[in-house]
């Protein structure tokens, strides 16, 4: 314990910003009181230096997503776990395509990838909750990482196919914990000001560790052994470093009244939120209002109230919803699987520096996202983000079809003579995105492009990858951050915990019918079904929000009975 408040302490004095000046001229900033006004930002830099540990959990889940897509390509990953099938002796493990590819590697690459989504969905649903909501926010995180750890050891040593996936699954329940907690603990420290800024930061980090996965994975040097073990070392600085930082101040105060001693949780929120607010007087008025607040929520609810109090289960219902839609936006077929499709489309470029080109316009979504949340909020985003995801996936669609149907093809000779002095050149960008639009352009006024024996389908390929790295941009400002940061801040602490496991169960949930499925939907239905298949979930999705969700930004999580 003593080694545990002195890790505080210099904390504490790292968040000064190594100013001494600086905690006194923030006090003298407050308004009078002490407590922040109504619509102010609260300035203190040990607030930022606590999120931005925390989410370090983000980074975990980024290297874990992130690693999946290009070690499956390397080709160490595919000659200990890919054997000839005598029934198929037609099939090559090395083949680029997925349908020429041993049916058994196709199932093991779809368990494999979807298992650490169900060991998740586990972890978030059953031991979560119970973790989260008796030991901490800080305690589940603690260990979420430990199990973590646990399961990525075995993955980089085994190569039998069922140790490997046993593996994966127990990876799957450190992340599935680690997920469930880390949203909650943001959102319980963050004032209501800059929530979702701070919220997003969780996207941010994740979509970090995914581009750095992607660009290890691009050196050959780099083994699947070492991409599996990536993992691992966010979780070992998050064990160690994690109780350095404040309790959750609600989770403080909650768990008091709930223990029958109230004056001890008091004691503790008020102790976290000097820290987290750089005030005794704006952290006193705080803790009153949190008080107030909560005088209805000492008891912890029973499942029943999620389902009973048509509040309550309008907020989970829209919470889960996000979730499982932001799964059906197609996401994760290109995280998990982007270089495979890349492949398939014969891009003339290696599959993860695509990748990792992809995941490079996904950070810069995101970070477009956290500038714009608290300001414009998180309907809007939402809604704009899947109408651009809508346009691009319906433009990838058309392409992946017409490089499907160019081989040997021959279609109307016009519009051949333009595909070849489009993508004559496939670095020129510029060219190429110009090429794209006049490629639709044709295709939509009744046109068919003409690629004969795959000449050309390298240059359609970075068509394609134009549009994929366009939708993971609108992707990014609109549903990379958005259904992570608006479930953790619509339910009341009585029900928190419970509620919270529903949604990122729902997520993991999603997760694993998606990254199950879409082997199996490249591999049946082409490239191009698939894209049409997302588009269509893509304009499902725009109509669930524009009719059910309603907008959260600036609300204290208290007063979300009102919106509600």
């Amino acid at each position: 314990l003593a080694d545990i408040r002195a890790c505080q302490d210099f904390v504490a004095l790292v968040g000064s910003c190594w100013r001494p000046s600086h905690r006194a001229t923030m006090v003298a900033s407050m308004p009078s009181g002490g407590a922040v006004a109504k619509g102010e930002t609260p300035k203190t830099c040990f607030l930022y230096l606590v999120v931005a540990f925390a989410t370090v959990g983000a980074i975990l889940f980024g290297l874990d997503q992130g690693n999946w897509a290009g070690a499956i390509e390397k080709p160490d990953f595919i000659d200990a776990f890919c054997h000839e099938d005598p029934a198929q002796p037609e099939k090559d493990c090395h083949a680029e395509e997925a349908s020429h590819k041993p049916l058994t590697y196709t199932t093991f690459l779809s368990w494999g990838s979807s298992l650490v989504q169900f060991g998740a969905f586990f972890g978030a649903v059953i031991l979560a909750p119970p973790i989260t909501g008796r030991m901490g926010r800080r305690e589940a995180m603690f260990i979420g990482c430990l199990v973590t750890i646990v399961g990525v050891v075995p993955m980089c040593l085994f190569i039998q196919q069922q140790a490997f996936e046993a593996a994966r699954f127990i990876a799957g329940v450190g992340v599935g914990i680690v997920t469930y907690a880390l949203p909650m603990f943001i959102a319980e420290v963050s004032p209501a000001q800059i929530r979702g800024m701070l919220g997003s930061a969780f996207q941010l980090l994740m979509v970090i560790g995914m581009i750095i996965a992607a660009l290890l994975n691009t050196q050959p040097w780099f083994n699947y052994r070492a991409s599996f073990s990536l993992p691992g070392y966010p979780a070992l600085v998050m064990c160690l470093g994690i109780f350095c930082f404040p309790v959750s101040p609600r989770f403080a105060l909650i768990k008091g009244i709930r223990q029958g001693n109230p004056e001890k949780g008091s004691k503790r929120a008020l102790a976290a939120l000097i820290k987290l607010r750089g005030s005794k007087k704006a952290a006193e008025a705080e803790l009153n209002e949190l008080k107030q607040s909560m005088e209805s929520e000492e008891e912890e609810a029973p499942w029943s109230t999620l389902f009973k109090d048509p509040s309550i289960l309008k907020r989970v219902l829209i919470a889960s919803g996000l979730q499982w839609m932001q799964q059906f936006t197609g996401i994760n077929a290109l995280l998990s699987y982007g270089p495979s499709m890349l492949k398939e489309a014969h891009l003339q470029m290696d599959a993860e520096v695509a990748q990792f080109i992809i995941n490079c316009f996904n950070l810069v979504g995101t970070a477009m996202m956290m500038a714009v949340i608290d300001k414009f909020g998180r309907r809007p985003l939402m809604l704009a983000g899947s109408s651009m995801m809508f346009v691009f996936m319906v433009a990838a669609g058309i392409i992946a079809m017409q490089m499907e149907k160019g081989s040997g093809h021959v279609g109307h000779s016009a519009i051949a003579g333009k595909i070849e002095p489009i993508f004559a050149k496939e670095t020129n960008v510029t060219a190429v995105a110009a090429g794209t639009v006049r490629l639709l352009a044709d295709v939509a006024t009744g046109g068919e492009a003409r690629v004969e024996g795959g000449e050309n389908s390298g240059g359609l390929g970075v068509a394609l990858m134009v549009c994929l790295c366009g939708y993971i941009l609108a992707f990014g400002v609109g549903w990379g951050g958005v259904p992570w940061v608006y479930p953790s801040e619509i339910f009341p602490m009585d029900v928190k915990e419970k509620a919270m496991s529903i949604s990122v169960g729902s997520q993991w949930l999603a997760n694993f019918l998606i990254a199950f499925l879409v082997p199996q939907q490249v591999s049946l239905l082409g490239l191009d079904g698939t894209f049409f298949f997302y588009a269509v979930c893509l304009l499902i999705i725009f109509a669930i929000v524009f009719f059910l969700v309603p907008e959260t930004k600036g609300k204290e999580i208290e007063e979300m009975d009102n919106l509600f």
